[in-house]
């Protein structure tokens, strides 16, 4: 997930944090910060694609599943008593 959204929204607020002269411990503070938020921002959009609606999303949903990509909320989902009927139906796709 890092190589997603958190990449790119670290690099901006660590690139800007250079820009305006930090100090080196802030520039590392806001590199953090640009990284959860990125990482935030990327579980909400996991999220859509299953519980969102597609004309907002502008994706088909469940379309990273049916591409072989498992996003965090499947892995966690993956984690409880329905494991067996996810891996039943993710066998079917």
């Amino acid at each position: 997930m890092y190589r997603k959204n958190a990449l790119l929204f670290a690099i901006s607020c660590e690139s800007g944090a250079i820009e305006v002269n930090l100090s080196k411990d802030l520039i590392r503070s806001m590199r953090k910060f640009g990284s959860n938020v990125g990482m935030a921002f990327q579980i909400a959009d996991d999220i859509l694609y299953y519980e969102g609606k597609e004309n907002i999303i502008d994706k088909p949903l469940g379309s990273d599943v049916l591409n072989g990509i498992y996003t965090l909320p499947l892995i966690y989902a993956l984690n409880t008593d329905y494991k067996d009927d996810i891996l039943s139906i993710l066998a079917k796709v």
